[in-house]
C-alpha cells in the first residue's frame, strides 16, 4: 500500500471539499476492483472540533498501519497531516499538540503554522489550564520529568521520574523519584511556584497507583514489594496537600487483620476515597493457595453440585477468593470488611454510605450465562443490611442510582420500580404507562431488556426513560409521565447524545447520568428500518426539532463548545465517510472533507431495502447490495450473508478488504459483480433451524422478483451462529448453488452438553436463554433439539460446502466442525474443510486472513460464475 510521508505536510486541495457527485454513470470508472492489489484505502476516525469552531482534526486509518492525524481550518481548508501520530489535542484556537510513534511531540501554532518538535516523550499533558506541558522523555536511557511553556521553553526538570499523576483539575501533581538506593513520591503544587513536598519514601518499596479525590485535594496509593517474582501489596498511603498529613494502612500491622486475605493487586481499578474523604474503599481477596510443584498434573474432581464448573474455578477462583470491599476509616485508623463470602460484588451509591451487595452464588448451578441474585442495601459502616431485591437478573445493568442517593431504581417484570430510601418503600413507576419499555422485538428466550433510563434530572424531581422509540419524563413525586419526543409516531428511535448529559462517577459506584432540561439538548435520531438517521435540538418548551436528518448513516456529532459550529460523518453504501461542518444560527451545513477520493474511481453499485414476507406471515426487511458493473439488462450471480438482523448494514460503507476476520466482505463481492442479500432473521421459540429457513427463503425470492438475479446461481454464506444457520439451510432446501459455513455448530446435541471453554461454562444457556432459541432443556425437548440439529439431516444435502474453523476455537469448539465434516465424508457429500492452526473463533494472523478471503471468492466464483476450479479444490 502507498506510504504516507513521515514528514508534516501541509496540503491545500480544494477539490476534497467538493460535494459528492452521483456515483452510478460517472466517466472513466472501472467497473471491477483488482482485490490483490488494493491500495490506500482508509477508515474516518476521532473527528473533533476545536473549542470555537474554527478547526477541525480526524484520523485516518490504514491497513498499512501508515496512520495520520490531521488538522483542518474549516473556513480556509488549510490542512496538516501528522503522519503514524495520535493523542491529538486543541488548545483553544491557538495549538494543536500530539505526538507520533517515534516519541516526537508536535505543537502547531495555529495562527501562524510554525510547527515546534520534542524528541523522546513518552507522554504530555497540558495544566494549569493550559499554560504549561508536562512531560515524561527517555533520555540516554533514563526517563525524566520535565515542565514546559507553550513555546517549549523548559521551566523544571526532575531526574528518573517514570511516571506522574495529575489531580483533576490539573493544578498539581505527584511523581516517583526512582533511583538505585531509594524510591520517592513527591507532590508538586504547579500553581504555587512547582512548590514540592516529600510524600514518601523508602529503600526497599516501590509506590504505584496513585488516585485523586475528586476534588484534587487528596490522594492514595500503595506500596508494593516483589517476592519470588510475585508482587505484593501490603501498605495504603493517603496524603493531603493541604494540611500535609500523611496515613498509612499497613495491613500486615493491622489489628485483626485477616491473615488469610491480600489487598488486591490490580488496586488501580479497585481504590478510591470518598467524597467525605473521610474512608478510602479499596478490595481484598483470599490468598491462593501455593501448591508444590509437581511433575504430575493435579487430578480434576468434577461434581455436578458445584456452584461453577472445574475449568471455572481453576481460572478465576471460587467465590470465597473473589473480592471483597474494605473500608478503611481515616481518623480512627480501622476497617471493615463489607459483605461476606456469600454476599459479593458491591456496588455504593453516590453517597458513598450505602451500597448494593450481590449475592450471585444462592442459585448456582444455573443453566444461564449469568446466574441470577439476590441484592441486598447495606450500610457501608455498620454493615446492616436489608434484601431490596429477590432473585433479580445477575447483573448490574437495571440497577441505578439518583444523584443524592434518594432513590434505587431497578427493573422487574416488565417495569420500573422505585425504592425511595426514606421512606423505604418500593413503587411501581410504570405500570399505568401504556406503552412497553422492554425489547419489543425480542425473540430470544430469555427476558426481554429494558430499554434503559436515559438520565435524572438535575433537581432529582423526575427520571428520563427510553421506551423502543422515545424518551419519557416520570415525576418521582406522583408518578405523572409526559413523553419528550414523539418517535413512534414518525417510526424514529430518539436516544439522548452523550454529549447533552453530565456523568458523575467513582471506581465502586456506578456512573449517574444527569441533565438538565432547561438547557439545549442534542438528541440522536434513527429510523426504525435504518433508512435515515441524524441529529436533533430539544428545547424546552420548543420540543424536537432536525439539525440534520437524511438518507444516510449520521454519527460522531460534535459541537463547538462556544459558537454554533458543529461537526458531524456521513456515509452511504456507495459513499465513503465524509465530514460535514453545520452552523446552528445560519443552518448551513458543508462537506469539509471527504475519505477515500479514490472510491469515485469506480462504479460502486447502491444499497436498497427489500420487504418479503414470511410462511408464517411476518412481514421482514433486508438490503440488497447492487453489483458495481450494474446492467438491468444483465443477469446476475448472488451471496446471500446470514446473521440475525441485519439492517443497521444498510448505509454503512465497507472498505474493500482482503483482511476480516471472518473472511467475508460485502464490498469485494460487488465489485467483483455479485448481488449481495442481507436478510433479517426473525425466530419462533424452540424452532431457530426452521425460522432461519423460512426468513432467507422469503427473503431470497424477495430480491430475485426485485432485482435481474439468476436464480440457479445463488450462494449462502455465513459465520458462528449464521454458520449453524448455513448448515441447517441446505438439509433443508436447494435454492442455493453452494454455500460456506464458518464455525458453525452442526450437532445441537452435543453442543448444549459441551463446555464452553472461552466461558468455562456450560453449552446449555445458549439454548435456553440465548442464541440457539430452545428455552426448554434438551431433557424436556429432546425432539425439538434432533429436528433442529443440521447432522439429523447431513443425508439430504446436495449443496456443495465449504467449511471453516479455527484448530482452537474455544467459543464453537472446532470438534463441531470436524463432526460435520465426517458425516459429510460418510456421506459423501460435496466439502472442503479449511482448518487454521492456533486461531479461535475469528482468524487474527493476515496471512490466513486474506487466505480465507480469496478462498471464499475462489469457491463462489467457481460454483456461481463457472469459474476456474482452484488446485486445493481437488481431491488428492
Amino acid at each position: 500500500m502507498k506510504t504516507i510521508s513521515n514528514t508534516i505536510k501541509i496540503i491545500w486541495l480544494s477539490s476534497l471539499f467538493a460535494l459528492t457527485c452521483p456515483v452510478m454513470g460517472q466517466v472513466g470508472q472501472t467497473p471491477k476492483l483488482d482485490l490483490e492489489a488494493l491500495s490506500g484505502w482508509s477508515t474516518l476516525e476521532s473527528v473533533s472540533i476545536s473549542d470555537m469552531g474554527n478547526w477541525m482534526s480526524y484520523t485516518l486509518t490504514y491497513e498499512s498501519d501508515n496512520d495520520t492525524l490531521f488538522v483542518k481550518n474549516v473556513h480556509s481548508q488549510k490542512t496538516i497531516a501528522f503522519p503514524v501520530a495520535g493523542n491529538g489535542r486543541f488548545r483553544g484556537e491557538e495549538q494543536f499538540s500530539c505526538k507520533d510513534q517515534s516519541g516526537t511531540f508536535k505543537l502547531l501554532n495555529l495562527k501562524t503554522n510554525r510547527i515546534e518538535k520534542l524528541e523522546n516523550v513518552q507522554e504530555y499533558d497540558f495544566i494549569a489550564n493550559g499554560k504549561w506541558i508536562v512531560f515524561i522523555r527517555t533520555i540516554e536511557n533514563k526517563s525524566q520529568l520535565e515542565i514546559r511553556d507553550t513555546s517549549l521553553k523548559l521551566l523544571k526538570t526532575i531526574a528518573d521520574v517514570g511516571y506522574y499523576s495529575l489531580n483533576p483539575l490539573k493544578t498539581a501533581l505527584v511523581y516517583q523519584q526512582k533511583q538505585e538506593s531509594n524510591n520517592k513520591v513527591t507532590y508538586m503544587a504547579l500553581e504555587d511556584g512547582f512548590r514540592e513536598y516529600d510524600v514518601m519514601q523508602s529503600q526497599t518499596e516501590s509506590f504505584q497507583n496513585f488516585v485523586w479525590h475528586s476534588s484534587g485535594t487528596s490522594l492514595v496509593f500503595v506500596n508494593s514489594i516483589t517476592k519470588d517474582s510475585e508482587t505484593i501489596i501490603n501498605k495504603l498511603i493517603y496524603y493531603s496537600p493541604n494540611s500535609k498529613t500523611t496515613k498509612v494502612f499497613d495491613a500486615e500491622k493491622t489489628p485483626n487483620w485477616p491473615k488469610d486475605m491480600v489487598i488486591t493487586s490490580s488496586i488501580a481499578e479497585t481504590l478510591d476515597i470518598a467524597e467525605d474523604e473521610g474512608h478510602v474503599f479499596f478490595n481484598v481477596k483470599k490468598k491462593m493457595d501455593q501448591k508444590v510443584p509437581s511433575k504430575e498434573k493435579e487430578i480434576e474432581i468434577w461434581n455436578t453440585a458445584d456452584k461453577d464448573l472445574y475449568e471455572y474455578r481453576k481460572r478465576y477462583g471460587n467465590t470465597a477468593s473473589q473480592n471483597r470491599l474494605v473500608v478503611w476509616d481515616l481518623q480512627n485508623n480501622i476497617f471493615k470488611i463489607v459483605g461476606s463470602e456469600e454476599m459479593l460484588g458491591v456496588k455504593l451509591l453516590p453517597n458513598q454510605k450505602k451500597g448494593i451487595l450481590m449475592a450471585n452464588n444462592l442459585y448456582k448451578p444455573q443453566p444461564k450465562y449469568t446466574p441470577d441474585a439476590d441484592y441486598y442495601l447495606v450500610d457501608v459502616l455498620s454493615a446492616e443490611k436489608t434484601l431490596l431485591i429477590e432473585k433479580g437478573e445477575g447483573d448490574w445493568s437495571n440497577i441505578e442510582f439518583s444523584p443524592s442517593s434518594k432513590y434505587i431504581m431497578y427493573f422487574k417484570q416488565g417495569h420500573w420500580w422505585l425504592y425511595d430510601m426514606l421512606s423505604k418503600t418500593h413503587r411501581n413507576l410504570t405500570q399505568d404507562i401504556a406503552t412497553r419499555f422492554m425489547d419489543e422485538d425480542n425473540d430470544m428466550p430469555e427476558a426481554s431488556e429494558p430499554y434503559g433510563i436515559a438520565a435524572w434530572t438535575n433537581d432529582e424531581q423526575t427520571v428520563l426513560i427510553y421506551d423502543k422509540y422515545d424518551i419519557w419524563q416520570i415525576s418521582l413525586i406522583d408518578n405523572s409521565s409526559k413523553k419528550v419526543t414523539d418517535g413512534r409516531k414518525q417510526d424514529i428511535i430518539f436516544r439522548f447524545d452523550k454529549q447533552s448529559l453530565q456523568k458523575t462517577s467513582a471506581v465502586f459506584s456506578k456512573p449517574v447520568l444527569t441533565v438538565n432540561l432547561e438547557e439545549e439538548l442534542i438528541l440522536h435520531g434513527i429510523k426504525n428500518d435504518f433508512s435515515k438517521s441524524g441529529y436533533f435540538v430539544f428545547r424546552k418548551g420548543k420540543g424536537v426539532q432536525p439539525l440534520v436528518f437524511e438518507n444516510r448513516k449520521i454519527t460522531q456529532f460534535k459541537r463547538a463548545k462556544e459558537g454554533k459550529n458543529y461537526l458531524f460523518v456521513q456515509e452511504k453504501y456507495n459513499e465513503p465517510p465524509s465530514v460535514v461542518l453545520g452552523n446552528q444560527k445560519t443552518g448551513n451545513a458543508k462537506v469539509i472533507f471527504k475519505s477515500n477520493p479514490q472510491h469515485e474511481n469506480y462504479r460502486w453499485g447502491k444499497s436498497e431495502l427489500i420487504e418479503y414476507t414470511t410462511a408464517k406471515g411476518q412481514k421482514l426487511k433486508g438490503i440488497l447490495f447492487y453489483p458495481f458493473d450494474y446492467d438491468p439488462n444483465k443477469q446476475y450471480p448472488m451471496v446471500v450473508h446470514i446473521y440475525q438482523r441485519q439492517l443497521g448494514s444498510l448505509h454503512a460503507y465497507m472498505n474493500p478488504s482482503l483482511y476480516n476476520s471472518a473472511g467475508f466482505n460485502k464490498t469485494n463481492f460487488t465489485s467483483q459483480g455479485y448481488f449481495v442479500l442481507y436478510p433479517d432473521i426473525v425466530y419462533q421459540i424452540g424452532s431457530p433451524g426452521f425460522s432461519a429457513v423460512d426468513c432467507v427463503e422469503a427473503a431470497t425470492r424477495a430480491a430475485i422478483a426485485k432485482a435481474p438475479i439468476n436464480a440457479e446461481k445463488i450462494g449462502l454464506i455465513g459465520h458462528s451462529f449464521g454458520g449453524y444457520q448455513t448448515n441447517f439451510i441446505i438439509t433443508q432446501t436447494d435454492m442455493f448453488k453452494t454455500a460456506v459455513s464458518g464455525c458453525g455448530v452442526s450437532n445441537a446435541v452435543s453442543f448444549y452438553l459441551s463446555v464452553g471453554w472461552s466461558y468455562a461454562k456450560g453449552g446449555a444457556w445458549r439454548f435456553e436463554e440465548d442464541q440457539l432459541r430452545m428455552k426448554s432443556s434438551l431433557f424436556e425437548n429432546r425432539e425439538g433439539y434432533h429436528k433442529n440439529s443440521p447432522i439429523e439431516y447431513a443425508e439430504k444435502i446436495t449443496t456443495p460446502l465449504l467449511s471453516w474453523t479455527g484448530g482452537s476455537d474455544t467459543q464453537v469448539d472446532a470438534v463441531q466442525s470436524f463432526d460435520w465434516y465426517s458425516a459429510l465424508r460418510r456421506l459423501k457429500k460435496e466439502n472442503v474443510l479449511l482448518v487454521y492452526p492456533n486461531e479461535g473463533h475469528v482468524l487474527v494472523n493476515e496471512n490466513y486472513q486474506k487466505d480465507l478471503a480469496i478462498k471464499e471468492m475462489q469457491w463462489f466464483d467457481y460454483y456461481l460464475k463457472d469459474g476456474k476450479q482452484q488446485p486445493w479444490m481437488i481431491p488428492q
